[in-house]
Formats: C-alpha cells, structure tokens, sequence
C-alpha cells in the first residue's frame, strides 16, 4: 500500500541502480537472499536527479504531501483495493498516517512539517468518508431514481428480467433483476406525494390525471453534479409511507450544482465555438442549473455536502429530474494531480547512436539485458505495473 502511494507521488520503487535482481543474472544476484532480503532490495525508493532541486526557480517539480494524498485516496486507492470491506479501508488510511507519523517523529523533512502534519489529519479523518464513498458507489442511484429510469428509457429500462425461468431457483445471493413498471409507478407516486414542492406535484398530478404522457425534456450523459444541500424526509413524508405502505422507503431532496470532473474527455467542440467567448452566467440561469434529486433516507446517510457524483441526468417535462448510471463518486476533499497522466509512463531507453546510448555486455541497449519481458522486470518492483514512471507537478 505505502509503495503504491509512494509511486504516485513521483518517488521510484524498484532496485537500485547497478544492485542486480533484473536481467539474466538475476538468479545469480538473489539466490542467497532470503524472502525479507530480497523483498527489501526489490522496494527501495529513490528520487531521480531531476527532483533534487525543488523549491528553485528552475524547478518543474512542487512538493505537495496533502494534494497527493487527497488525489490518493479519492482517485486510485479504491480502484486498487475495492473497499468492499470497511476494514480494507482502515488498513489503508492507518498505513498512510503511520508513515506520516514517521516522517514527523523523525524530523524527515521540517521544511514541509506543516503540510505533512495536514496529511496525517487527512488520513485519520477520512476513513469515514471513504467508506460512505464505496457504499454510495454501491447502492446508488437509489429506488426512487431506478423506477425513473425504467419507466422512461434510461438505463434501467431494460433490466428488468423477474420473469425468467432461472429466477425462481434458490440462490445464495441476492441479485438485482431490475424493477417491474407497476413497482417502479408505485415508487414514483409515493415520492412525488411526500417530497416533490408544489409546482412539480401538481404537474406530475395533472399529467397523471389527464393521461398526459410523461416524457423526458432533456437528457445529460454522463454529466457530474456536485451535492450542496441534503434535505432528509419530512415527518408528513414518513408518516405518508408509514400509514400507506410498507414496502417502500421514504424519500429526501439532495440539492446539487453542475460539476465538472477534470479528468474527463475533452468536448468535441468546433473551432468557432472553441474561440467563441463564454457569456457570464446570470443569476436564473445558475437557479436553474440547480438539481434537485429524490434519495432514499438510507442512500442520504451515505452521502455529504460536497461529494461529486458522475451519472446521466433526465428530466421530465413536470420537472422531475433523477439521475442514473452513475459512474463515480468522490468524496469532498477530492483533488485531481497531473500525476495521474503519468500513470504507466517509463522513461523511453536512449537511439542507437545518440550520444548517451551505451550497448550492455549482454548484448541490450543502455545497459539492458535483450529478450527480457519488461512486464517481468515491472512485476518485481511495484506488482502491477501503474505509474513506474515521474509524476508530474507534485
């Protein structure tokens, strides 16, 4: 765990230059090593020459501990470990805090005292948060949401499969086999009677009773919303699925702002509108760039003013607006680092001919051995072969 998050932040994790254990006489180098040995020469961390000189005018790099944590923990820590337990979680945030405390006890780097001390707290106070992370990433977009999207062509339109004959066998497991449209009616109904505001219940109700079709305005795929505002149900709403059902769930409102995840794909843009300059948002049209979401009260517990979610966004024409396929969930003190672009990256071995190059005696190019499987030579340092190579700005 501590080597991967040192890979991140731009440090080298491998064998020393000229120690051996790579190359055709590897065997030779570590056959008198025993297991904790040659796990020790195969991690050592080192920074290359062009991080030597930090805080100069000259150079590219900047010492950030808190920023790389942060984009740690939020970006690449559950894609690594899964977090399906929250003990993975605890293991994780504890390792890094130790080594904080590490650094900190033995006065490693007093320049970045503070910073470090930052991170330490970060590690300590996001366990918590993570957590809620992958069970919203789990559980989301919620009941309410999912009947929305199977009644009017999102993503669970087409799940729905409690019909099959396979069904009807035992299992161990539960399995989601989507939602049946009088269930997802149903849902519907009870949420908009216990949290929609006036306008949009008395829409949603003409259209009902008039035998309007309810469709969707306006579709944005895989669009991210930022959470501002978590509204839990209201008593009269309790009340409503306490007396009337018993196998629904009370819904809340989650208010929520646009957002926009740095790491995304640039928009396919023409070159005029490239160029063309972006008017300043007045103040109905930032009111109406406004979400407002209906979440289950047990989904609402998982959640926190200032997490960003990426889903697809609808809105019918009464104004219901619900969100499904959701593809991430970050926490609050996400922060995106250029180190993530360098993930994967080595360092290309110098032409033959240019001044630098230097042929090895086994025959390999700037001191490499020939024939050797580079995914071998990368399995013994990091393990899975992500960002051996610098990062970037941190």
């Amino acid at each position: 765990m501590l080597y991967k998050y040192l890979v991140f932040g731009s440090v080298e994790v491998g064998p020393n230059a000229h120690q051996g254990g790579q190359g055709q006489g590897q065997d030779r180098d570590t056959e008198d090593m025993d297991k904790t040995q040659l796990l020790a020469a195969m991690s050592q961390a080192s920074v290359s020459d062009d991080k030597r000189h930090l805080g100069t005018a000259t150079s590219l790099y900047d010492v950030d501990f808190q920023g790389v944590m942060k984009a740690f923990l939020s970006r690449r820590a559950r894609l690594l470990y899964g977090f399906e337990l929250r003990d993975q979680v605890s293991t994780l945030t504890t390792t890094l805090e130790r080594f904080m405390d590490y650094l900190l006890q033995h006065d490693v780097c007093p320049e970045y005292r503070d910073d470090v001390l930052a991170t330490r707290n970060l590690c300590r106070e996001s366990t918590s948060e993570l957590w809620d992370v992958a069970e919203a990433t789990r559980r989301l977009p919620g009941d309410f949401n999912i009947a929305c999207s199977t009644l009017f062509g999102g993503y669970y339109s087409e799940n729905y499969d409690g019909s099959a004959e396979w069904e009807t066998d035992a299992r161990d497991e539960n399995v989601f086999v989507g939602m049946n449209p009088e269930e997802a009616q149903q849902v519907i109904h009870f949420g908009v009677a216990g949290a929609a505001d006036e306008p949009v219940y008395k829409a949603y109700a003409a259209a009902v009773d008039n035998g309007r079709l309810l469709a969707v305005d306006s579709v944005q795929e895989h669009a991210g919303f930022q959470i501002t505002k978590i509204e839990p149900p209201t008593d009269e709403c309790k009340e409503l699925y306490t007396t009337t059902s018993q196998h629904f769930r009370p819904v809340g409102r989650v208010y929520a702002k646009p957002w926009t995840n740095p790491d995304q794909q640039p928009q396919d843009l023409t070159t005029a509108e490239k160029v063309a300059p972006v008017a300043p948002a007045a103040k109905n049209d930032e009111e109406k760039n406004q979400y407002v979401f209906f979440v289950e009260s047990i989904l609402q517990s998982h959640l926190r003013v200032g997490m960003k979610v990426e889903a697809t966004i609808r809105t019918l024409n009464c104004g219901i607006m619900f969100f499904d396929d959701v593809l991430n969930v970050f926490p609050t003190f996400d922060e995106y680092v250029v180190n993530e672009l360098m993930a994967g990256w080595k360092a290309p071995r110098p032409l033959k001919g240019a001044f630098d190059y230097v042929e090895s005696e086994l025959g390999g190019e700037d001191g490499g051995p020939e024939n050797i499987d580079e995914g071998e030579i990368e399995g013994e340092g990091e393990g899975e072969g992500e960002g051996e190579g610098e990062g970037r700005g941190r």
